[in-house]
């Protein structure tokens, strides 16, 4: 909303009236745990950590005072120049002198903020919201602004453990939890139907081009709290990716969960956030402090050189059981763990599957109209998909060996039906409960039970065959499209 400069006189930053921020000029605060981590403390005078940053961070370079002084190089950090005369250890950032240098331009932001998050709510007629959380910068941000503008209205802050968080994260959610305790505000935890490490060995190690950990580890684990009714506010932003540019405040029903769910901040950018939470005395997430650009799962297939290397070297115990499934799935590419952004030999970035090795369900389409589908041993049919695609669409399905299935349907009318036909029969040949599709249903119909061996179930008297839950493409047969057995 607001550009920004580096303030020399208090070693931060200033928001100024201007054009808006745009995506290469994100920023993000540097602290002493970062710079020691990586050697500079024993060439330039660095101060033990305080919690406050002492330096700043854009495009690939670090800045003290507004001057470069180092950057990134691969997994390094270069010094270019001392900051500072030779023993004058780096001062902090003067954060009193940076809130006061910003305030007019910060009730700004959050003013206008608030007036486009009150309108929405009144124009959807929701007087109560739940805060997702993270434990990230941008909806400690979130939480921020709805503690301050909205405090009557929040009913509740949720976290969505994905179980491959930083143990930096799970001390600081529990901080948060204490902290909103004293405003009587709950902060509930909920895990997904599926842990993050048994997600690897159901849908493949994640990849840049198909991320189903977010989906299943995140919307998941919330689809376990979804009623159809309350209402989400979250911190997406529209600088973070081309992506999320494409969302606006207002998430409609099918994002978080089935109830409407609203973005306040989405217009914000990077330098607004950080002047908002350090003004504001907010406390961060560690993770930040050893240079982390956002609180990330420990193993994430978009993470950097950088920050790979950060986190070998902060979390090395943490990340261990993920590298071993990844040798195991990816045999004799030890080497490529360390390499997310090089692809190598279609590991992190895959177009699809012939180079994974482990059991899982193999599709062949025969013709335009007949799949084949190979289950892994002790796998089975989910009963409750093939129903609903009955109810629906006519096929024929014949069982010739153990396990494998062969599928004939008519051609059918519209290329959507078709589409959705084919969500329906991924679902019945792929599903392990993620509950994922959960989300999608208004109607309440789709429940994993215990009683059901822990397989989706699907509630002929509430579903109505609106396909909700199908328009979307199965996660797991789009993570493993593609896979064609362990023959090498």
């Amino acid at each position: 909303m607001f550009d920004w400069t580096f303030d020399e006189e208090t070693n931060g930053l200033m928001l100024t009236e201007g054009r808006a921020l745009i995506r290469n000029s994100e920023v993000m605060p540097v602290y002493a745990t970062e710079l020691r981590l990586f050697g500079l403390h024993e060439k330039i005078g660095i101060p033990e950590e305080t919690g406050t940053p002492i330096a700043w961070y854009k495009r690939g370079a670090y800045y003290y005072e507004g001057r470069k002084f180092a950057r990134r190089r691969d997994a390094e950090i270069e010094l270019l120049q001392a900051p500072t005369p030779q023993g004058v250890p780096m001062r902090a950032v003067d954060l009193d002198g940076m809130r006061r240098k910003n305030a007019a331009l910060l009730f700004q932001l959050e003013d206008t903020s608030a007036q486009a998050l009150r309108a929405e709510m009144d124009k959807h007629g929701i007087a109560a919201f739940n805060a997702a959380y993270s434990g990230g910068k941008d909806s400690e941000a979130l939480l921020l602004f709805a503690l301050r503008q909205f405090p009557e209205a929040i009913q509740r802050a949720v976290f969505a453990d994905t179980t491959m968080e930083f143990k930096e994260t799970l001390a600081h959610v529990e901080a948060t939890r204490q902290a909103l305790s004293s405003y009587g505000i709950e902060l509930k935890t909920v895990r997904p139907y599926i842990d993050g490490l048994t997600g690897w060995r159901l849908f493949g190690v994640p990849s840049r081009n198909c991320r189903w950990c977010c989906q299943t580890c995140k919307s998941g684990a919330l689809a376990k709290l979804a009623d159809g009714g309350s209402a989400y506010v979250m911190g997406a932003r529209a600088s973070e990716s081309k992506y999320r540019a494409s969302y606006g405040i207002d998430a409609g029903s099918r994002s978080l969960t089935a109830a409407p769910t609203f973005r306040p901040i989405f217009d914000w950018a990077s330098a607004e956030i950080w002047i908002y939470l350090l003004a504001n005395g907010a406390k961060i997430n560690p993770v930040y402090r050893y240079g982390h650009h956002r609180a990330c799962c420990l193993v994430c297939p978009f993470s950097s050189p950088f920050e790979v290397e950060i986190t070998k070297r902060m979390a090395s115990e943490q990340i261990e059981p993920y590298r071993q499934e990844y040798l195991r799935q990816f045999p004799g590419h030890e080497a490529h763990f360390d390499r997310r952004y090089k692809g190598d030999d279609g590991t992190w970035s895959r177009v699809n599957s012939q180079v994974l090795r482990g059991d899982f369900p193999i599709l062949d389409r025969l013709e335009d109209n007949i799949y084949k589908y190979i289950l892994p041993e002790n796998t089975s049919i989910n009963i409750h998909w093939l129903e609903l695609a009955r109810r629906k669409y006519e096929f024929k399905l014949y069982n010739q060996r153990q396990n494998e299935y062969i599928i004939a349907f008519y051609t059918l009318k519209h290329t959507n039906d078709n589409k959705l036909f084919k969500n329906i029969l991924n679902r019945a040949f792929y599903c392990v409960s993620c509950g994922y599709c959960i989300n999608y249903c208004t109607k309440g119909a789709i429940k994993i039970l215990n009683i059901t061996g822990g397989k989706i179930h699907i509630s002929q008297d509430k579903c109505d065959n609106c396909l909700e839950c199908v328009k979307s493409e199965c996660i797991r047969a789009k993570a493993l499209r593609g896979f064609r057995g362990n023959d090498p």
